[in-house]
């Protein structure tokens, strides 16, 4: 069988801005190549007529012909406030396609792998961050015990909103 290949994409492009400012717009991207696929050669020949053997329940098989990719722009604008707070804003526009989202997974057109193709289940569109990081200083050019027992550390904090899931929402109903 081939082996499932990976091929990565990233280009950066920073601009210092004035009042300690950087604005960062880059790019992300991957190809993912020959993904496992379960396929059910039962659908398959039920597809072009073919007998069916009443013994067998199914048949199943392997197959590394799925295909996905990546693509996302992601602009960042990062402010120094003082010496000791830094703020960063981040966009991210996104879009990841896949003929099937995972491993074990059964493909739900047998016959044709790439007619499966579509928005991956982790896709997420619009995605923006909002962190913060604050280190502050106490004593400054001091280098007492003091400095040593209560200086050195940091708060930081993150922001997430975000449309769609990076994940597959599943649950169990046992009604109709």
């Amino acid at each position: 069988p081939k082996t499932t290949a990976n091929y990565h994409y990233s280009l950066d492009v920073q601009d210092q801005l004035p009042f300690n400012s950087v604005f960062t717009l880059g790019y992300q991207g991957n190809e993912t190549r020959h993904l496992f696929v379960l396929k059910n050669y039962g659908a398959v020949a039920a597809a072009n007529g073919l007998a069916l053997n009443p013994g067998v329940e199914t048949v199943n098989f392997w197959q590394n012909a799925g295909n996905g990719n990546y693509n996302a722009m992601i602009a960042t604008l990062s402010h120094n406030f003082s010496h000791t707070f830094q703020a960063s804003g981040q966009y991210t526009w996104a879009r990841a396609m896949d003929e099937n989202s995972g491993p074990y997974y059964e493909d739900p057109y047998p016959f044709d792998t790439g007619a499966a193709y579509g928005r991956a289940n982790y896709d997420v569109r619009n995605a923006f961050k909002l962190f913060g990081l604050w280190q502050p200083v106490f004593f400054r050019g001091s280098h007492s015990w003091i400095e040593k027992v209560a200086g050195g550390w940091s708060l930081s904090g993150i922001f997430n909103v975000h449309s769609g899931f990076p994940w597959n929402p599943y649950y169990n109903i046992t009604s109709n």
